[in-house]
């Protein structure tokens, strides 16, 4: 696969409105899935060390999840999760968030495609209306197989799918002991986005330099670097850079800051609100760039982290997901997210995959450029420009970790 893709599997386990309302939905889906992104952010980048995710991804599988939640179990998951809407219009909004952002990236040098899959256990029975939900508003087709009597089948038919939907980018994305005899549904959410800078950096620019890690470490790294013009902001703790790939509908944003010592002051006052506010003062300026080429990965477990932030419920044999079945008896039992980008002289790779599973209960001015040197820890996204959605989210602490 060439350079410059990115991609995304999302996998849930399982044990029309138009103008100005539209625009409306879409905004407050946004809006939602960016300030749980910074909450999310802020739980699971406690320990040193890189961190990736996918706020959207984790955000879309749960929504999926959350249409079968009811009573205390939904309450406490659209407080977590920033859902403002009513049930009918939040997954509309989805839908209409999803087409603009596929609309956005429609060319050759920018693509994003989405799909989505059920698996059911044979002979368990889902109510049609949350059947017709997935199928409606993500586009969801349906697939019958046996979780109880033949489940390295069922593993292997679900990962052969993510394979074909992810460019084989996703090998095997269900290990072995996820599923177990009671699993009643697997829903497998999959995205891919193949993206290359809008102008790329020049190979022969590229040369060993050493990056302060946030470990105290001084390795030499590849350094990118080019002068170009681009949307920069400039603070007293830290530089905010936008780097747009091509069509300029979606970005690589980094915020620096400007005293390697201070990252975790920099890192602690990061949310959407302020996000936006620095954004709407960046300004178009030459600017000298350098920039790691990099490769991380996360592999992160997330039903402890999501109890904490607010919905511990549908983890519990409390859980009431009865907008399933019709009745109680399925909870979450894992939330699983692995997570992984390459960021190099074309554009980004990426790939992330989230696990939810159910159980039974039981122009520039003229002057010279403004310099922006990323070598010591970086927080960046990767954003749709068009609804400000934030699609993965990470921290670079050490450019040669893992």
């Amino acid at each position: 696969m060439s350079k410059g893709m990115m991609l995304v599997a999302v996998f849930l386990l399982v044990t029309s409105v138009v103008g100005a309302e539209e625009t409306a939905q879409t905004r407050a889906i946004s809006s939602g899935i960016n300030e749980f992104a910074f909450d999310l952010y802020r739980q699971v980048s406690g320990a040193g060390g890189n961190v990736f995710c996918s706020p959207f991804s984790i955000s879309t599988a749960l929504a999926m999840t959350y249409a079968g939640a009811r009573g205390t179990t939904a309450e406490e998951m659209a407080a977590t999760l920033k859902f403002r809407l009513g049930q009918d219009q939040l997954h509309l909004g989805y839908a209409n968030l999803v087409a603009a952002i596929e609309k956005e990236c429609d060319g050759e040098k920018c693509e994003l495609d989405t799909a989505n899959r059920l698996w059911a256990q044979r002979g368990c029975h889902f109510l049609e209306s949350y059947l017709n939900i997935l199928k409606a508003h993500y586009r969801s087709s349906v697939g019958i197989v046996d979780f109880s009597e033949h489940l390295e089948a069922a593993r292997s038919d679900i990962n052969a799918w993510v394979r074909q939907r992810t460019r084989s980018m996703i090998r095997e994305l269900l290990k072995p002991g996820v599923l177990s005899s009671g699993t009643r549904l697997v829903l497998v959410n999959a995205v891919y986005f193949k993206g290359y800078w809008e102008e790329g950096f020049d190979k022969s620019a590229t040369s060993e330099a050493p990056f302060l890690t946030l470990g105290g470490k001084k390795p030499n790294v590849p350094m990118m670097h080019r002068v170009g013009d681009y949307s920069f902001f400039k603070a007293k703790e830290f530089s905010l850079l936008e780097l747009p790939y091509c069509g300029n509908d979606m970005a690589l944003i980094i915020l620096l800051p400007r005293d390697p010592d201070a990252f975790r002051e920099v890192e602690s006052g990061l949310d959407a609100e302020n996000l936006e506010n620095w954004l709407k003062q960046s300004r178009r300026c030459t600017v000298s760039v350098w920039l790691p080429r990099f490769r991380i990965g996360s592999d992160i477990e997330l039903a402890d982290t999501l109890g904490a932030m607010g919905m511990p419920l549908a983890f519990s044999g409390q859980a009431d997901f009865s907008g399933m079945t019709g009745e109680k008896g399925l909870a979450i039992g894992a939330v699983v997210h692995k997570a992984f980008v390459d960021i190099n002289e074309e554009g980004s790779e990426a790939a992330a995959s989230t696990g939810v599973e159910m159980n039974l209960t039981a122009l520039p001015p003229a002057g010279p450029a403004e310099e922006f040197r990323a070598d010591h820890p970086f927080v960046f996204l990767i954003r749709d420009k068009g609804a400000g959605t934030i699609l993965f989210m990470g921290r670079l602490a050490d450019p040669a970790g893992d």
